[in-house]
């Protein structure tokens, strides 16, 4: 599969207005990318607008406008809104090289309250969560259960539709853990941070030190700086040999302890 380069290629980014996409586009947009945005509405590309005013008026940033994208928060619509896009390019894609999809390290590992492992343990791109898929089926209504459930489902449904069509292009998944790091997007109170900032906030800096003895030395999780993540998905495009593969994308682990520590120190 050709190596994508700034000076041919022009990548569409869906959930340009997100956290991480936001990031992506900025990424592309430094490395010389042209960048088709897909966002809901006119407000949310006014936001990229203002971010990345030069490159609105260079023509190396547009937008499309999709407003009945899938919300990633129930299991189906995982699973669709991440099969519409290959079934497009199918149809569509006749100039398409390669699909990056956006995963989670949630479809490897146990996700809580499913199991809390009492040891360090390793999980590669060998690992599936199938346990999250399990539970679901069984009745568990637990977001992070659902969550990593439908990350799952969607990361397996796209890899198996690729090998069942085996269309000229082929795909990446990237599977980060934790994302942290600072945001792009305006943010005019900590109620208004939402995804895994607000579950860095709302566990070290809001939460009582009652819940921060009881996670303290007993859970933590892997984490990734979201700048790190926005760079993995541009060099899986750029890299030929990240054709077909998944790929973990994660700094270290750590215990809650070590936020509270730094947040105090």
């Amino acid at each position: 599969m050709p190596v994508l380069t700034s000076t041919n290629s022009k990548v569409l980014v869906t959930g340009a207005n997100g956290y991480i996409g936001a990031w992506v586009v900025k990424t592309l947009l430094g490395r010389g990318y042209s960048v088709r945005a897909v966002v809901r509405n006119l407000a949310k590309a006014d936001i990229l607008k203002g971010l990345f005013a030069s490159h609105v008026e260079g023509g190396k940033l547009e937008f499309a406008y999709v407003a009945n994208l899938v919300e990633v928060t129930t299991i189906r619509p995982a699973v669709d809104g991440t099969l519409g896009i290959l079934k497009s390019a199918l149809k569509n894609g006749k100039d398409v090289k390669r699909i990056g999809i956006t995963s989670s390290s949630g479809s490897l590992a146990a996700t809580a309250p499913l199991e809390f492992l009492s040891t360090p343990t390793t999980f590669t791109e060998a690992d599936w969560n199938d346990a999250a898929i399990r539970a679901v089926q069984e009745g568990s209504t637990h977001p992070l259960v659902a969550y990593a459930a439908s990350k799952t489902l969607a990361e397996k449904a796209a890899w198996e539709f690729h090998n069942a069509h085996k269309p000229a292009w082929d795909i990446t998944t990237l599977n980060p853990p934790l994302v942290y790091g600072p945001t792009l997007l305006p943010a005019k109170a900590p109620a208004d941070i939402g995804g895994t900032q607000g579950i860095w906030y709302g566990t070290v800096i809001a939460a009582g030190e009652k819940d921060k003895e009881q996670l303290g030395e007993k859970n933590g999780y892997a984490w990734v700086d979201v700048r790190d993540v926005a760079e993995a998905h541009v060099r899986s495009l750029e890299k030929e040999e990240a054709g077909g593969e998944r790929i973990i994308v994660s700094s270290w682990s750590y215990i809650w302890q070590e936020w509270f520590d730094a947040a105090t120190s």
